[in-house]
């Protein structure tokens, strides 16, 4: 399922990094919508239409903030990205027991990363990265693009890839409709159960994602919000910054 990527998507990159620095030294859906009770079936779009303008939508914002997680073997895994779509500003948390919540920044092409006591545990290396925390680890170019990036984009590339998403673009049963904490909203979903995801959208003409819900083996939940409206997210500095030796 798309959620699982998604929230999975942050782990090995924020791992990978790590590893090569200690080397070197919800919202929930409510009841149906009051106006929906008194619109007509007759007037709601299907699913069909409603999925291809999320899609379209999605991918052409410019900023946002997608919120993930999941439980997988009994831990949870999750992540929060929030930036411009394209990952050239973009800060990435992604939290799991054995590492706990571990920060990834990019602001104009360099690369950031903030520790989590956790994980400085986990790994053995509190003698060497404690003092580190709470600070901001400049990351070398070549370092950083070796480990790939995640960004919005990329997640919404793969979750609009994903079998459980294409199978409602080509469900025409109509939409149902509720509302998500307040705001109108259409759901789309496959009664067939060729899909396992239930996709909460903006019933106002934009079609924009509000909530993915994953029914499958890896229950989970992902949302959307600030839609080109995130602030860009400033350079660190000063006491804030620190680098490890030989990195």
């Amino acid at each position: 399922m798309s959620l699982r990527r998604a929230a999975l998507a942050a782990v090995p990159l924020c791992l990978a990094l790590v590893a090569g620095c200690s080397s070197s030294s919800t919202p929930s859906a409510s009841g149906a919508d009051a106006a929906g009770a008194t619109t007509s079936t007759a007037s709601l779009p299907t699913v069909k239409e409603i999925y291809a303008q999320a899609r379209t939508s999605a991918l052409a914002a410019k900023s946002m903030r997608i919120v993930g997680s999941i439980t997988q073997g009994g831990s949870k895994v999750s992540i929060d990205i929030s930036g411009a779509v394209d990952g050239s500003n973009q800060q990435m948390v992604a939290e799991m027991p054995e590492m706990g919540k571990v920060t990834m920044l990019v602001v104009a092409g360099k690369s950031y990363l903030q520790l989590s006591p956790e994980l400085v545990k986990t790994l053995g290396q509190e003698a060497v990265l404690k003092p580190y925390l709470g600070k901001w680890i400049a990351l070398p170019e070549a370092q950083a693009k070796s480990m790939g990036s995640t960004t919005t984009k990329s997640i919404l590339d793969e979750m609009f890839a994903d079998k459980d998403m294409t199978a409602l673009d080509q469900v025409t049963t109509q939409v149902a409709k509720e509302t998500v904490d307040g705001t109108p909203a259409y759901v789309l979903s496959d009664a067939t159960g060729k899909s396992q995801a239930k996709v909460y959208v903006t019933a106002d003409g934009k079609a924009r994602l509000l909530k993915i819900v994953s029914t499958g083996s890896n229950a989970g939940t992902m949302t959307v919000s600030d839609w080109d409206a995130v602030a860009a997210y400033p350079t660190p500095s000063g006491k804030d910054l620190a680098a490890i030796p030989g990195m």
